[in-house]
């Protein structure tokens, strides 16, 4: 069975030609047909997910997973240590990171390696 962390990752995949402020607009209805879709496709979706982890990551996924970690970093640091756990601090840690872009791009170019690494198999 799917997790929900699985379940997120690869909607925010396959919904990359909706724009956040439509998917936050889909109401529950959408969100139901879209679980009930994820349940049918479980299984196509274990298999590509096994198949894609036997390939190493091309330089494009390796950036994005810098840059997520680069991300996550920010925010911990920005809320204190720990992550932020409400709504409302995401909200603010993520309005608040706008101005540390720079920062961010250059964090994001230290992790490359690390993650690159992390890939060999």
């Amino acid at each position: 069975m799917i997790g929900f962390k699985q379940y997120t990752s690869y909607y925010d995949k396959l919904d990359e030609g909706i724009s956040d402020e439509v998917w936050e607009e889909i109401g529950l209805a959408g969100r139901r047909a879209l679980a009930r879709a994820a349940k049918k496709r479980r299984h196509q979706l274990s298999r590509s997910r096994k198949k894609w982890g036997r390939r190493r990551a091309s330089s494009s996924r390796i950036d994005k997973r810098a840059g997520r970690q680069a991300r996550s970093n920010l925010y911990k640091k920005l809320s204190g240590g720990k992550g932020p756990k409400t709504i409302a601090q995401k909200l603010n840690v993520s309005r608040r990171a706008k101005s540390y872009r720079g920062q961010t791009a250059i964090q994001k170019r230290i992790l490359r390696s690390p993650k690159r690494r992390a890939d060999k198999r």
